[in-house]
């Protein structure tokens, strides 16, 4: 054998070794070499492809969304009527607002073309018109949010007192039944994404039911309900439970019969509000 059939040999042998070393070091199986360096005879490309493939896999493991921790079941409850955050809404304070919803009853029904016996549209109408009824007689200044989107919110405003501001929020049921306990349930749910102090008028056009009225009652958010009749004319019923109480503090309610029915006259610190004395 020759000398450099011997030098040839002892080269493989030690390109081999090398080989094997980078396999173990990379992951590879280490019990077919001659595979192995078949395969890949260049030891810096397979060094390059495992630094590529390693990089790829950082990035990947960076752009995976982690799983969120799961919430705690008193997280899933409610917000508390005295621990909300949502901002009172600024654009009702601007005094331009006062005729707002008398203006947006009057366009409502100004338009044309409107299938007067669809439901969205009683339903709608119904909102302008107890829009209208709790400015013209309470002086509840508000603007129309009904809508796909509305998160059961169909008005908003401000009670317009002689001292002070009350935020609130309305929702407005036309239906020919009366008012169930889940409905009051539901409005809950409104409320709770409101702001603290917040108060929510349920309006229901042919009132409530005893199970409703015992819910709203112990409800622990300021609330509460109303009649609106007579095309939003009339108010035959203007209740409060206790939470809203703290709301409405010298707030005293009367029925006045008249020759088109019971109406409700609302007195703030024996200030008759509104139009209610006429």
């Amino acid at each position: 054998m020759s000398l450099n059939t011997i030098s040839r040999g002892l080269c493989i042998h030690a390109e081999l070794r090398i080989c094997r070393q980078d396999s173990v070091l990379l992951g590879f199986s280490t019990r077919r070499p001659s595979l192995l360096t078949t395969i890949i005879p260049n030891r810096s490309l397979l060094v390059s492809r495992h630094v590529s493939s390693t990089s790829k896999c950082d990035n990947a493991e960076s752009i995976r969304p982690k799983k969120s921790k799961p919430q705690d079941s008193s997280s899933m409850e409610p917000a508390s009527p005295t621990t909300s955050n949502v901002s009172p809404p600024s654009s009702l304070l601007s005094s331009t607002s006062h005729s707002y919803s008398r203006t947006n009853l009057q366009t409502f029904l100004s338009r044309t073309h409107q299938d007067t016996s669809n439901y969205v549209y009683r339903g709608t109408l119904y909102e302008y018109e107890t829009m209208h009824c709790l400015e013209n007689h309470f002086n509840i200044i508000s603007r129309h949010c009904g809508g796909g989107d509305d998160r059961g919110v169909d008005f908003r405003g401000y009670w317009l007192l002689p001292d002070k501001k009350i935020y609130l929020v309305g929702q407005c049921k036309s239906g020919s039944s009366r008012c169930k306990p889940n409905v009051v349930r539901e409005f809950e749910g409104v409320l709770s994404r409101e702001s603290a102090g917040t108060l929510g008028i349920l309006s229901v056009r042919n009132g409530f039911t005893k199970g409703a009225i015992r819910h709203y009652t112990a409800s622990p958010w300021p609330m509460a309900m109303i009649s609106v009749t007579d095309e939003g004319n009339r108010c035959e019923v203007f209740m409060w439970n206790i939470t809203a109480e703290k709301l409405l503090e010298e707030m005293s309610s009367s029925v006045k019969m008249g020759v088109e029915g019971k109406r409700v006259v609302l007195s703030y610190k024996n200030k008759i509000l509104g139009s209610s004395n006429s």
